[in-house]
């Protein structure tokens, strides 16, 4: 089943985005490039972080830490391992986008994944990727490339290919700002969109109530950090509710055959030819 929606996304160059956020930093906070956390303990009212920069080993006190390390946080890992989110494996490829016109598009695959893969036009490039279970991932994302091509995917000759783990909460009690002065950010607190994956604007968001905290008292704790997040944390809970109606394949089925929210192109184009099927959602 094929249905087009209207969607407004950004579809922007990250890493010249994160580049352009590191110049904003002042001179006054002190960067480590190229340093690699490998351990964080608790040890009284500190916290001992283990570092390899320069290849050597480091070691810093702090009485507060802010994490902002992504789906497979260390510091979660290491500070709160009985807290588990359940997890996908990310793939993702780029490939010379030889297709006719650029697009987007959301495909769901139920013998392959519970989640969704996504293809996309950007610079030149079609990037085509999903989130699969992690065990054989990269066989499933194999597969589902396979089955694309059937469908007009040009997925030859890929460019590179990335992957990361990925989150995707399934009770509000997954969502994990931190305990005592140990606080998480973004996919480190769990905070992501079920539905779609999407991350980086929560990542914003509670980096910014957490800063209003440290703005206005020396000593934050958790528990402030909690109530600052109660907002958000509300607003993804409704997006786990959300979830069953995207990822279920019968709820989704019904959703696509009723037309619901989609819409009809008034071009030559709304009766989709094989070649052209691309351009919407694959059931």
């Amino acid at each position: 089943m094929i249905r087009d929606y209207q969607r407004f996304y950004i579809n922007m160059d990250r890493h010249a985005f994160d580049k352009w956020l590191k110049s904003l930093i002042p001179d006054t906070v002190e960067i480590h490039d190229g340093t690699v956390c490998t351990a964080v303990t608790k040890n009284g009212d500190l916290y001992e972080i283990d570092v390899t920069e320069n290849g050597s080993h480091e070691r810093y006190l702090a009485k507060h830490i802010v994490a902002a390390d992504g789906a497979n946080s260390v510091v979660r890992r290491n500070l709160f391992p009985k807290h588990r989110i359940k997890t996908y494996m990310s793939v993702q490829q780029w490939f010379r986008d030889e297709h006719a016109k650029p697009f987007y598009s959301c495909i769901f695959d139920r013998k392959l994944t519970d989640c969704y893969a996504w293809g996309l036009s950007k610079n030149g490039y079609f990037i085509f990727g999903g989130a699969f279970p992690v065990k054989n991932a990269r066989e499933r994302f194999e597969s589902m490339k396979t089955k694309l091509e059937d469908y007009g995917f040009l997925l030859e000759n890929p460019v590179k290919t990335e992957a990361c783990m990925v989150l995707s909460p399934t009770h509000p009690w997954q969502f994990f700002p931190g305990k005592d002065k140990c606080f998480f950010l973004g996919e480190a607190a769990g905070f992501i969109s079920p539905s779609s994956l999407e991350g980086i604007s929560h990542s914003f968001e509670s980096a910014y109530r957490l800063s209003e905290l440290f703005n206005v008292k020396d000593d934050v704790t958790a528990s402030d950090y909690r109530k600052a997040t109660l907002m958000m944390r509300l607003k993804l809970f409704l997006k786990i509710i959300k979830r069953p109606f995207i990822m279920n394949p019968l709820l989704r089925r019904i959703i696509m055959k009723l037309g619901i929210c989609s819409i009809r192109k008034i071009d030559g184009d709304d009766v989709f030819s094989r070649d052209s099927r691309q351009a919407g959602n694959k059931n």
